[in-house]
């Protein structure tokens, strides 16, 4: 009985052990789940209620539990396993849900056996889960986001409302000014009229006058463009009298040069005459000269 006993109590440990690292095993794999699963603001209040069951299976239980209390709860577990399986992409790196239930399902079968593994599991959740306060926590800041973002939004809308109806005012208001403006300035508008359409009638008249005007001015123009074209006749005409005479002169230049050039030849020939004159003269005077001289001697022998 006695080596009975001793075989009993190390399995009877073996499976408490297995048992509780089973457990811790589920209650992480759930707490990750929630965790990375990041839920939605609809499904607030299931995650609410996931973690109030999970917090209540943490706690332990004074009074000694039954069999069929725990087949219950490992039943709810495994049903929150499935839904977050579900509802929750599976996380990277870890154990699958799959292999946790059917490694807690072998586990719970062992542990059945044994009473005294309970305790241990019992004295084992006394402390509290940690995973769970980080998910309130993060409820609770999700919460207040979305409480800010509602006022925010409530704000935005409030104001975008108040501007629609100030601009409605306005408009409106704007709309009766402007309605009593043009009552008010339907009078000038005929005074206006009238005074554009006497300016109309004088422009008219001045109008025609430089009408008349202008025709006059054609008029003239075109007794300036004959006079114009009479003159062209009249310096064509002259020109070719100038022509004329620029021929007429030239012919008259050389006829000049002709008669300088002869003049100058009959000065030229009269110069050389007159030399041969001079040259006379003086032989002339000089024999006349020595004519007197030798009468004068003559004279003067004669006389004694």
């Amino acid at each position: 009985m006695s080596e009975t006993e001793k075989n009993s109590k190390p399995t009877r440990k073996k499976s408490s052990t297995k048992k509780t690292s089973s457990r811790r095993l589920i209650s992480k794999t759930n707490a990750d789940l929630l965790f990375e699963s990041s839920p939605s603001p609809t499904d607030l209040n299931l995650v609410e209620n996931k973690i109030e069951q999970l917090s209540q299976d943490s706690v332990p239980e004074k009074e000694p539990i039954d069999q069929i209390e725990k087949k219950n709860k490992e039943t709810k577990l495994d049903d929150l396993l499935q839904y977050e399986v579900t509802h929750s992409e599976p996380p990277l790196n870890k154990t699958s849900p799959l292999s946790t239930a059917s490694f807690s399902s072998k586990e719970k079968e062992k542990g059945e056996n044994s009473s005294d593994s309970e305790k241990k599991e019992k004295s084992m959740n006394t402390a509290p889960n940690p995973h769970v306060n980080t998910l309130k926590k993060n409820i609770e800041k999700q919460s207040q986001e979305q409480r800010s973002v509602q006022k925010i939004l409530s704000v935005f809308l409030f104001s975008f409302f108040t501007l629609i109806v100030f601009v409605l005012i306005l408009a409106v208001y704007g709309g009766m000014v402007i309605f009593k403006k043009i009552h008010s300035q339907d009078v000038l508008i005929t005074e206006a009229e009238k005074k554009l359409q006497n300016r109309i009638d004088q422009l008219n008249s001045l109008f025609f006058q430089q009408k008349k005007e202008i025709e006059e001015l054609d008029t003239s123009l075109n007794q300036i463009h004959s006079y114009i074209t009479d003159t062209e006749k009249d310096l064509s005409k002259t020109r070719s009298r100038l022509d004329n005479l620029d021929s007429k002169i030239a012919d008259n230049a050389q006829k000049i040069q002709q008669l300088s050039t002869e003049i100058k030849q009959d000065n030229q020939s009269r110069l050389k005459k007159e030399d041969l004159l001079l040259k006379r003269i003086t032989i002339l005077e000089e024999e006349r000269k020595k004519n007197g001289t030798e009468t004068k001697k003559s004279k003067s022998s004669s006389s004694p």
